[in-house]
């Protein structure tokens, strides 16, 4: 028969020991208790254990909360870089069309380099005061359109004006600027993240709108020009010049150049100042055909063939040279006022010539 009295009183000795060990720890408690109460602080050991440990797990979640922001900023960091690139490359390759249209033109004044002395010379009569250049063109109305229409919150953005000075800012007086690629990209770069007056999903759509589908409203043209005028601000007169210059330089000396009514909207003076010469230059080294009314372009312009179309039954043609009889006949009576007009117009011309 086993005898449990050993390992009773080992357990007995165990207890003990283990009441001793709690009773100095609830000694120790005791004295810390006494010294926290000493300090002011009067709350139980556990109530400050727990608090303790809630703040550690507020400190733990606040630290994991910084990790994220710095993750985030550093993430933002790198798309606002991302971003700036970017721009700079729709600039780049804007501004590489823009000089490409410039280069060209210069290359093409450049081009009869080889042509003989008399071709180089009309050919630079013909084009003089002639230039085409790259321009960059922000299609403004475009833009505000699209994006009145898709990413602004109407309550705050209401219209037009409103638009742009949240973009391009405000004049002096308060008026709107206007929306140029340059502002823009600075309000994107600076401004966009914090705008409040976008829609729910504006942030991300302007975005996408400029990056992805600048194309639509950024372009670069190539801007012709006379005697340093845009064709915006020529008249009918000077626009023809620029377009029959334009013809005649990108033609062949073999092609045939045929022209029909180039009097059409042009006066008498223009004709004889401008169109006359022109051609009288041209024709020097190509084959110029020419449909007209006005009989001065024809005599002035030194035709070498005339034909003249009459609607009398079985002549409706005549040709010839200019100095032939029935030639110089029907010219005389094309003219306005016929040949008695034409005497008094060639006797005032002279009597001024003498004048002068």
């Amino acid at each position: 028969m086993l005898d449990p009295a050993p390992q009773i009183s080992v357990i007995a000795e165990l207890q003990k020991k283990i009441e001793a060990d709690m009773q100095i720890l609830r000694d120790q408690i005791t004295e810390q208790k006494r010294i926290l109460i000493a300090q002011g602080i009067k709350e139980d050991v556990n109530s400050l254990l727990q608090a303790s440990e809630s703040i550690q797990r507020q400190i733990s979640s606040i630290e994991k909360d910084f990790q994220s922001y710095s993750e985030a900023r550093a993430k933002l960091g790198i798309l606002h870089t991302e971003r700036a690139t970017l721009l700079i490359d729709i600039e780049t390759v804007l501004t590489k069309s823009k000089n490409d249209i410039t280069e060209a033109f210069t290359s093409f004044k450049e081009s009869r380099s080889d042509s003989t002395e008399e071709e180089k010379e009309l050919f630079e009569n013909i084009i003089q005061g002639i230039s085409v250049e790259g321009q960059i063109e922000f299609d403004q109305k475009k833009f505000i359109i699209y994006v009145l229409s898709n990413f602004v919150d109407k309550r705050s953005i209401t219209n037009e004006s409103d638009l742009k000075k949240m973009i391009a800012g405000e004049n002096a007086d308060g008026s709107a600027k206007e929306i140029t690629f340059k502002n823009l990209s600075t309000w994107i770069q600076t401004d966009l993240i914090s705008e409040r007056r976008l829609s729910r999903s504006g942030l991300n759509g302007i975005t996408d709108y400029v990056f992805t589908m600048w194309p639509s409203f950024l372009i670069v043209k190539a801007v012709a020009k006379l005697n340093g005028k845009p064709t915006e601000i020529l008249s009918i007169g000077q626009r023809g010049t620029l377009l029959l210059k334009v013809y005649l330089a990108t033609s062949t000396a073999k092609q045939v150049f045929i022209i029909d009514q180039p009097e059409d909207n042009l006066d008498n003076n223009f004709i004889m100042n401008e169109l006359v010469p022109l051609i009288r230059r041209a024709k020097q080294s190509r084959q110029i055909i020419m449909s007209t009314h006005n009989a001065n372009l024809v005599v002035n312009a030194d035709s070498e063939q005339i034909i003249i179309a009459r609607l009398e039954q079985g002549k409706n043609y005549i040709s010839g040279s200019i100095e032939s009889p029935k030639i110089n006949l029907g010219i005389r009576d094309i003219l306005e006022g016929g040949e008695e007009a034409f005497k008094r117009r060639e006797k005032k011309y002279l009597f001024i010539k003498k004048e002068k």
